[in-house]
């Protein structure tokens, strides 16, 4: 009888498998996304299983509607921003993470800073920096982007919002859910809440490419453990550089910021009294991390949005105390906006006068000039 043999196993390193081999490509965009088998391994332990953060797109129909007459959207018509609040909602969420999976840093020879970064997606290397995200979102490439910044706002008590009127309120919704999105549902400042409201009352213009792209690189630096940021952004840069997006369909967010948003953070609109703050913020988690599926035929067509009954229910009775209030308050508002409009009046008024005086003195010249007056000679009788 021969005896028995037992196949050895190869001997490995303590802590390592037997198995383990460089990640193979899977599937067509994997093959057609990643340089070399670096870039698709950092992809497939790092970047692969992460979420995208939840954003929310700006309704612009909203802001700019006459029956709430936000000063919002005429600050951001001064800002220039109404092209980048106008981009697609669409997210190419496995083409985001394989740019992360493939940036490279472009460094300064002086100081080593970052100053772009390259990545490479479906064959197609590409670019971005501060200049090329100004151009494809069509803002300008100035302001102030350094949110470390003192910003000379005494701090909330617990933090919290609720000191702020609903025009401030809504550009922090529009700050946490878009510009510097957190996915929208901290109920309390963050120090960049303060760096950003102080942009807001001072009207000083941020400088958003800037912004956009320090906070790209410090993810790619550090990234974070949970979810990607800036992915309708990124999207919106793909299409604009020419990447190819076939094999990665779109996705649709799910939700805007618009009046229900307003309804989350307890600000209701009632025609009589105008907007009106009630009672504590609830946490904004409407948006999971996952949303509706690719859209077949995006980013032509709108997707079903389901329809939340809660937020159409009509909101709680008001108190005779806040109505007291919401009238003082309107009352102070309109005063001094009819004192600002009689003081612009006033100087029209006196710059038409002025005006009106040097155009008679000028027909009088041209009268005199064409029809000098006669001159009667008296003769001797």
């Amino acid at each position: 009888m021969p005896p028995k043999t037992r196949n050895k196993r190869p001997k490995t390193n303590r802590g390592q498998s037997s198995n383990s081999q460089p990640p193979q490509a899977n599937s067509i965009f994997e093959q057609s996304c990643f340089r070399d088998v670096v870039h698709l391994e950092r992809y497939t332990n790092t970047y692969k299983n992460k979420e995208i953060r939840p954003e929310r797109c700006v309704d612009l129909d909203f802001l700019m509607s006459p029956i709430y007459n936000f000063d919002l959207f005429d600050l951001f018509v001064n800002w220039g921003w109404i092209d980048f609040l106008s981009i697609s909602e669409y997210v190419h969420r496995n083409l985001v993470k394989a740019f992360y999976a493939n940036a490279e840093f472009i460094r300064s020879p002086n100081d080593n800073s970052v100053i772009g970064i390259t990545s490479y997606l479906m064959g197609t290397e590409f670019e971005i920096t501060p200049t090329i995200i100004a151009k494809h979102l069509r803002v300008h490439l100035h302001g102030q982007h350094r949110e470390q910044d003192p910003h000379n706002i005494p701090p909330f008590r617990d933090d919290r919002p609720t000191h702020l009127d609903i025009e401030e309120r809504l550009f922090l919704l529009i700050t946490t859910w878009f510009f510097r999105a957190s996915g929208g549902r901290a109920t309390k400042m963050r120090v960049t809440d303060y760096w950003w409201l102080r942009c807001y009352r001072d009207r000083t213009c941020p400088d958003i490419a800037t912004i956009i792209f320090k906070h790209i690189v410090d993810f790619i630096k550090n990234p974070s453990p949970f979810s990607l940021p800036y992915g309708c952004v990124l999207s919106h840069l793909f299409r604009r550089l020419g990447v190819d997006t076939t094999l990665d369909p779109p996705v649709k967010n799910k939700s805007k910021i618009d009046i229900k948003t307003c309804h989350k953070a307890q600000w209701f609109f009632e025609e009589a009294f105008g907007w009106i703050h009630r009672g504590e913020e609830e946490d904004d988690d409407d948006d999971a991390p996952e949303d509706e599926g690719p859209i077949d035929n995006a980013p032509g067509g709108d997707g079903p949005v389901p329809i939340r009954h809660d937020l159409l229910a009509l909101p709680p009775p008001v108190t005779l105390d806040f109505m007291y209030q919401t009238m003082i308050t309107r009352f102070d508002n309109m005063d001094a906006f009819l004192r600002s409009s009689h003081a612009e009046t006033t100087g029209l008024i006196r710059g038409l006068d002025a005006r009106i005086s040097s155009v008679e003195e000028d027909v009088h010249a041209i009268r005199d000039h064409l029809f000098p007056p006669s001159h009667q000679h008296s003769s001797d009788a």
